[in-house]
């Protein structure tokens, strides 16, 4: 897995990966040497949750793999969560 500078300074200051698939790769391999590289990521900070983190790997309509989750949030109107899908391509 590669990391960089960024990813603990985001998670130093409160943010959490929501996806959870740290070694998945989110970038295709380019050639012989080349095993392809996990550089995307969804970041999360507070009361927020995610859940069935997902790379797509089987999508190749770019240089970078799709990856998604469902996002949680609490109602501010009552005690209950609501669910959403979120992507990045």
């Amino acid at each position: 897995m590669v990391s960089s500078v960024p990813v603990p300074r985001l998670k130093g200051v409160g943010f959490r990966d929501a996806v959870g698939l740290p070694g998945t790769r989110t970038r295709p391999s380019l050639g012989l040497f080349d095993e392809g590289r996990s550089i995307d990521r969804i970041f999360l900070a507070g009361e927020l949750k995610s859940g069935e983190g997902q790379v797509h790997s089987n999508v190749r309509a770019s240089d970078h793999f799709p990856v998604s989750m469902i996002l949680s949030a609490r109602s501010k109107h009552r005690d209950s969560w609501g669910n959403s899908f979120f992507a990045l391509t």
